[in-house]
């Protein structure tokens, strides 16, 4: 049994709105001269509890539970068993059972200047560096240590408005001045977002970034070039994975009839470059023969089922594509004598060996035929169907031969302009001189 300097036992059975206390502390202070913080007393302290360790401590597991642990102040409420605890229905929070309680108030007329006002205040002034050696520093540790069947804890920190004063917290967790805001690690799912939100679940606004390149400071990071997140994952699970439901039959916005899963907007009102949205695959030295498919990016649309619908196009923009690509420029703007703008751009780079088929755009059908390869709807038209520049006019493609006189193609492409067909002869080489 452990020894006391005080011990206190008491037994409260007595039914009543008052609460029973078995130790009450009312201090009222006065400071000696206020405003001047060298003339006053010392911080007032209801009650004040200090445990010194003498010497250091080694914790023998075998010998006792309890070697090892020291606290100055622990509050603890016993339940036994066969209790019965029910709280008010319909009421929040209903009923409290709290080791340990911490109230602030006041009397609602005084003035408050360049203070700070908490119910609860933990503070550390250890010296030391102690993380040597796995020991680690907490301001605050919460741990279930309840044991059974019933153990489950709703949540480590519960923050609730309360109903007297409505929505008067304005941030459930402030945290400045730290190297790592929030470190999650061996939970289930990390953060759980639920509810309806009248703005956003996450709102990165007021973020300020100090840029350093790609391994610099971002709003979201998941490694870095130099140390990708990796995964031995054979499976389709990705990094991020959005599934979205649209059950909306009208729209109300001036946009049209779209919803986005995600949108990406990127202003620059300077010189440097912009991307919204980039993406690099790699393959680097890999056993075998490597993987089947590398692709940067994956754009698919589809009508899923057999009552899916699509309706009829009102405009050049409507219609199901897997991407729309598009430049433009309004009245007044100017793209300099040597700039290129094109709605796409197709690199070939491949400097090793490539013994298979090699092309700028594979392009396939399937399912029913398509009317063309490409089909063509413009209101300002072309200049030309192919250009090739000053570097590729006299590069294959391009040959500088022509049909033999009075020889039959060999063969046709056909091309449709405007509901007629048209066709583009094409001969053999042996026709060709």
């Amino acid at each position: 049994m452990g020894a006391f300097s005080l011990k206190i036992i008491d037994t409260f059975t007595e039914l009543g709105a008052s609460a029973h206390k078995s130790i009450n502390v009312d201090l009222t202070y006065t400071p000696k001269i206020a405003g001047v913080s060298s003339a006053g007393a010392a911080a007032p302290v209801g009650i004040a509890s200090k445990v010194t360790l003498t010497t250091g401590m080694t914790r023998n597991a075998a010998s006792s539970n309890y070697q090892g642990l020291a606290w100055a102040v622990q509050g603890q409420i016993h339940l036994p068993t066969g209790g019965t605890y029910a709280g008010q229905a319909a009421t929040d929070p209903g009923m409290i059972l709290a080791g340990l309680r911490g109230v602030l108030t006041d009397a609602g007329t005084s003035t408050y200047t360049n203070g700070t006002l908490t119910a609860a205040y933990l503070e550390s002034q250890v010296s030391q560096d102690v993380t040597a050696g796995d020991f680690r520093h907490f301001l605050l540790w919460l741990r279930n240590q309840g044991s059974g069947t019933a153990t489950n804890i709703d949540a480590a920190i519960y923050i609730d408005e309360g109903d007297a004063w409505g929505n008067t917290i304005q941030k459930g967790i402030d945290m400045e001045d730290t190297v790592v805001g929030i470190e999650i690690n061996s939970t289930t799912t990390g953060i759980d977002f639920q509810g309806a939100y009248s703005n956003a679940a996450i709102d990165l606004t007021d973020v300020a970034l100090n840029y350093g390149g790609s391994s610099g400071p971002v709003m979201i990071r998941a490694g870095t070039y130099g140390s990708p997140v990796s995964s031995s994952d054979s499976g389709q699970s990705g990094m991020i994975r959005l599934y979205g439901l649209s059950t909306a039959t009208s729209d109300t916005e001036s946009s049209g009839y779209y919803d986005r899963g995600i949108f990406s907007y990127l202003r620059t009102d300077g010189s440097k470059g912009i991307f919204p949205i980039a993406g690099l695959a790699e393959v680097r030295t890999v056993s075998g023969d490597g993987p089947l498919s590398v692709q940067a990016g994956q754009f698919i649309a589809g009508l899923h089922t057999s009552g899916a619908k699509l309706a009829a196009t009102a405009g050049t923009t409507d219609g199901m594509f897997a991407l729309w690509a598009k430049v433009y420029s309004v009245s007044g703007s100017v793209a300099a004598a040597t700039s290129r703008t094109a709605a796409i751009w197709l690199d070939n780079s491949m400097g090793g060996t490539v013994d298979g088929e090699h092309y700028s755009a594979f392009i396939t059908s399937g399912g029913i035929k398509a009317d063309a390869v490409f089909g063509l709807e413009t209101g300002a038209g072309w200049e030309a169907l192919f250009y090739f520049d000053e570097t590729a006019y006299d590069q294959a493609p391009i040959s500088n031969l022509g049909a033999k006189n009075e020889v039959n193609s060999d063969k046709s492409i056909v091309i449709d302009l405007n509901g007629t067909a048209y066709y583009i002869p094409i001969f053999v080489v042996a026709n060709m001189e």
